[in-house]
Order: C-alpha cells, then structure tokens, then sequence
C-alpha cells in the first residue's frame, strides 16, 4: 500500500523554495552533492519524483528518502515520520 505524508510534502516544498531552488534545480544539485557525499552515485533523484513528493504527499522508497533527508541536513526520521503518514484508502481510488 502507498503511503502519503503530506507534512514532509511541505516541509521538502519549503525548504527547497527557502534555497531558491526549483524541482528541476533541486535534483541537479542533489546529482552534484552526490559527487562527494556518503551516498554516492546512489543519489538520483528526478525532478518528477520531487514533484510527485510536494503535489502528492508522495513517500518515496527508502533510498531516495535518504538522500533527500540527507540533502536537507536532516535525518529520515526528521523528514518523514509525521503524524499525517498513512495508508492510502483503496476504496477511494
């Protein structure tokens, strides 16, 4: 089942305008940070996905939760465990 969070939606869509940053922007500087972080050339991270996160409520796979916690200078938890993460209702699809 997919979960969404929409309080790190806002929280990602927030800290990525406080650095002027544009989804597209966002991803590439994530793909440069990767060049020399912990993460390595497992730091891809599309400007689709990023969108999907911010207009979605989108919980992306751990990975990619990872390196944008870790972009942002914070950890997973930080991010993503919120209140508001819960199980997507099928009945509603």
């Amino acid at each position: 089942m997919p979960l969404v969070d929409h309080v790190a939606a806002h929280r990602i869509r927030e800290m990525r305008e406080a650095q002027g940053y544009s989804p597209e922007s966002l991803a590439a500087a994530i793909r440069e940070a990767a060049k020399s972080a912990p993460w390595g050339n497992r730091g891809a991270c599309d400007a689709h996905t990023i969108r999907r996160i911010e207009n979605k409520g989108h919980v992306p796979g751990p990975r990619v939760q990872f390196v944008l916690a870790a972009f942002f200078g914070l950890t997973v938890h930080e991010l993503w465990l919120s209140r508001s993460s819960r199980n997507v209702d099928r009945s509603a699809a």
